[in-house]
């Protein structure tokens, strides 16, 4: 959330998890699998800036969250 779900890299992952970039790589694989964990995770915490900046970017996996969700976390956007 603090970076922007636009702008994630691994290594900024890495480097907050202390962990090598390796171990990122190892573990999701691609930038895709990364961006898709890192949005199922923001769904289940309701991470809402999240979860707007991935329906805003088209993210597949925002727009599988609820209505009432997705409602909450654009009504970020404008407040």
């Amino acid at each position: 959330a603090r970076v922007g779900f636009a702008n994630v890299r691994q290594v900024d992952i890495a480097k907050e998890a202390q962990c090598g970039f390796g171990t990122i790589t190892l573990r999701w694989g691609t930038m895709a699998q990364l961006r898709r964990a890192v949005m199922r995770a923001a769904i289940q915490q309701e991470c809402l800036p999240v979860i707007a900046a991935g329906l805003g970017m088209g993210d597949k996996d925002a727009k599988k969250a609820s209505d009432a969700l997705k409602k909450k976390a654009l009504a970020t956007l404008v407040a």
